[in-house]
Parts: structure tokens; C-alpha cells; sequence
């Protein structure tokens, strides 16, 4: 299976990006094929930010890789949805959000389709709202 992570705050080394890179360590561990994703400010920095998080925070993320994804504001969305198309989890960070969007970093699960894709400018998930899904689960 292949699970993707992204944040648009992995250059601050925050407590955020702490718990994801976390959870890309255990989905690595448990065989999955993790990517994590770079928007445009970071597609430059992709070794040089995952030695400062393995450092930072401990973490051995060897078989997790970081690669370039067109993520983030300058990304253009119909290269967006065919991209994460190829993964079957994705976990994003929800932040910052309006009106009762569902905040923090959590697993998501795009619900919409193809057609809708050619339409659209945004893009329709589903975040993991009951808390009960863990990454043991996934």
C-alpha cells in the first residue's frame, strides 16, 4: 500500500511535523511506501529537511522518501487530483481552517471522483473525525 503525508510547515520542525514524520516511520516499518510530499518551497531541500527531522526527532525514516508533489499554493489542481490518486492513504495537515472545519493532522480519505475532479477547484475528503483510527489500523 502506498500512504502520502504532507504539511506546508515541514521546514519548522514543529511538534506537527514531530507526530507526522512519526507516523511515516511506523507505516514504513509496517511495509508500507511512504512519500513525503514537497510543495514548491521545499522541492530543492527534500534530503536536506528529512537528515534534520531523522535528527531532530529521533526517527529513522530511511525507507521514506521525499520527493516533489504539486502541493501547496502555487500547485495547480488538476495535477493535484491525478497525483494523489496513487495513494491509498493520505495524511494531511488540516490546518489552518474556517468555519467548522475539522482542524489537526489526521488521515483522509478523498471522496470524490474523476468526474468531479474536471470541475472542481477544490478537493473533497473525509478526515478520520471519531479519533478511533489508529495507524496500527491502516
Amino acid at each position: 500500500m502506498k500512504a502520502a503525508i504532507y504539511s506546508p510547515y515541514l521546514d519548522t520542525f514543529g511538534g506537527g511535523e514531530k507526530y507526522m514524520m512519526t507516523i511515516a516511520e511506523v507505516l514504513s516499518q509496517k511495509r508500507y511506501e511512504v512519500d513525503i510530499l514537497l510543495d514548491e518551497h521545499l522541492s530543492n531541500s527534500g534530503s536536506e529537511i528529512k537528515n534534520k527531522l531523522s535528527e531532530r526527532f529521533n526517527l529513522n525514516l530511511g525507507k521514506v522518501s521525499f520527493i516533489k508533489a504539486p502541493m501547496g499554493k502555487k500547485s495547480n489542481f488538476f495535477e493535484r487530483a491525478f497525483f494523489i490518486k496513487k495513494y491509498d492513504i493520505l495524511i494531511v495537515d488540516c490546518n489552518p481552517t474556517r468555519g467548522s472545519e475539522q482542524k489537526g493532522i489526521r488521515p483522509v480519505i478523498v471522496v470524490q471522483n474523476n468526474r468531479f475532479n474536471q470541475s472542481s477547484s477544490t478537493t473533497v475528503i473525509c478526515p478520520d473525525m471519531t479519533g478511533t483510527l489508529t495507524v496500527g489500523e491502516m
